[in-house]
C-alpha cells in the first residue's frame, strides 16, 4: 500500500506545514483564538493541545506587559514582562 502522503512518489505537506507556510508568506507570526484566550507561535505550534484549531485566526506575536495587556495570552497570571503573547492587530511598521 502506498503512503497516503504520497502523490505519484512526491511527499505531500501536512496541514500544519501548509498553515505555517501560508501564514509566513502573508506576514503572520502566530495563531490566535480570541474566544479562548489562546495564542501560539509557529515555533511552539499548538501547545494548548486542542485538536480543533478551526477557531484560530492568524495573528502577530507581541511582547507582553501583563499589567497593561489587552492581548491574547494563554494564562495572564503567569505572564512576565517580555513574554510573548499574540494579537490580531498588525504591528505598526
Amino acid at each position: 500500500m502506498r503512503d497516503p502522503r504520497s502523490k505519484q512518489g512526491e511527499e505531500m505537506p501536512t496541514v500544519k506545514e501548509v498553515i505555517i507556510e501560508y501564514a509566513k508568506e502573508h506576514g503572520y507570526t502566530s495563531l490566535c483564538d480570541p474566544d479562548n484566550g489562546c495564542g501560539c507561535t509557529f515555533d511552539d505550534f499548538q501547545p494548548c493541545g486542542l485538536q480543533d484549531i478551526t477557531f484560530c485566526q492568524f495573528g502577530y506575536t507581541k511582547e507582553c506587559d501583563p499589567e497593561n495587556c489587552k492581548n491574547i495570552c494563554w494564562d495572564k497570571s503567569s505572564m512576565r514582562k517580555g513574554d510573548i503573547c499574540c494579537t490580531l492587530e498588525k504591528p505598526a511598521g
